[in-house]
């Protein structure tokens, strides 16, 4: 059986355990948050994309696509949506970061796959993001985290839900302040599978992890 085979089966064995909300694994903590950061409280109606774009809206992917330009999606506003809507973005050459934002807020990024970017999505910049539903995989960074929320400017404040990092060269994920991190995977990363860069008001919850460095990388007591 090829690596490619046996990442798909990891994949879908993941996917598996995140529709089952499996209360068994292995986490962190056991108590579950009590609400997400606030997000795009004003949602825009939804605007049709299929290919790198200025994020602005709420914006759903209509096919998957290799990016060929970087960052592949650029934040330009406040309360934006990306949503892949089940679709895999691959970076191609000349694409290095994924999504990235600077100076803003309440973005949400959901619903599909960012593979093999240097940086999948850099918002370390910006306050509120949310990653729902997202499969973080095979990044190639080994300095800047796979999914790069932490900030240490703002808090960061970042909420996390039923998403999967795999496979990264880096850490899998890192988180500042006042962020939520909960039924979620982060496995086979080269780093850490979290790093927390900032205290306090950080909850992990309902978190499977295995990876090479530490699962949880930080001096953080969470809730």
């Amino acid at each position: 059986m090829t690596i490619t085979n046996l990442k798909s089966l990891f994949r879908a064995f993941c996917a598996a355990i995140l529709l089952l909300l499996a209360p068994s694994l292995v986490g962190a903590q056991t108590d579950a948050p009590d609400a997400a950061p606030t997000a795009a409280p004003n949602i825009a109606p939804a605007t049709a994309i299929s290919g790198c774009t200025g994020v602005a809206g709420n914006d759903v992917l209509t096919v998957s696509f290799t990016a060929t330009r970087t960052p592949c999606f650029t934040v330009a506003g406040d309360n934006a949506i990306l949503n892949l809507n089940g679709f895999t973005v691959t970076a191609g050459t000349g694409a290095s970061v994924g999504v990235s934002s600077s100076g803003h807020t309440n973005l949400i990024v959901e619903n599909g796959t960012l593979d093999e970017f240097s940086v999948a999505v850099d918002t370390s910049g910006s306050l509120n993001t949310s990653l729902l539903n997202m499969v973080i995989e095979n990044s190639t960074s080994t300095t800047t985290p796979a999914a790069n929320l932490s900030t240490t400017s703002n808090g960061g404040a970042s909420y996390v839900q039923n998403s999967i990092f795999a496979f990264n060269l880096g850490d899998g994920l890192s988180i500042g302040a006042n962020s939520i991190v909960t039924d979620s995977i982060s496995y086979d990363n080269n780093g850490n599978g979290v790093d927390v860069t900032g205290c306090p008001g950080n909850e992990l919850a309902n978190l499977s992890h295995k990876n090479t460095r530490s699962d949880w990388n930080g001096t953080c007591t969470f809730q």
